[in-house]
């Protein structure tokens, strides 16, 4: 058998040479499968990647709409808060004002009281 490979070299170098290209194109087209399935994958990842951003994306303005209505809301709030303080003070300067009128009333009655008293000789009755 090796005389008949010794003399048919050229046919065993063909054969070889058929063998290797079959292998080589097999080895191609297999790497070619695998680069295809990258591909894949990745478009996969990339869509996946851009619905998550526009997730995302809907999210925030969702938040920032939130966040401008609770803004909104904390800023009327302290515009009542605002609002009611004015109202106490001008509260308390009518009571201080009324307090200070009845305590001057009181001292002019116990003034008429007392000159009545002075030019009458007329006492009171204590209350």
């Amino acid at each position: 058998m090796l005389s008949f490979l010794l003399a048919n070299s050229s046919y065993v170098s063909l054969g070889a040479l058929v063998l290797s290209v079959f292998f080589a194109g097999t080895m191609l087209q297999g790497e070619r499968l695998r680069t295809r399935e990258v591909r894949d994958a990745l478009r996969e990842i990339e869509n996946i990647t851009g619905q998550s951003l526009e997730r995302v994306a809907q999210i925030n303005a969702h938040l920032e709409a939130e966040d401008a209505r609770l803004v909104g809301q904390i800023s009327q709030a302290y515009a009542e808060l605002a609002a009611l303080n004015e109202q106490e003070r001008l509260k308390r300067v009518q009571i201080e004002q009324t307090a200070r009128r009845r305590r001057q009333l009181e001292n002019e009655r116990l003034q008429e009281r007392e000159r009545i008293r002075s030019s009458t000789g007329f006492i009171f009755g204590e209350n």
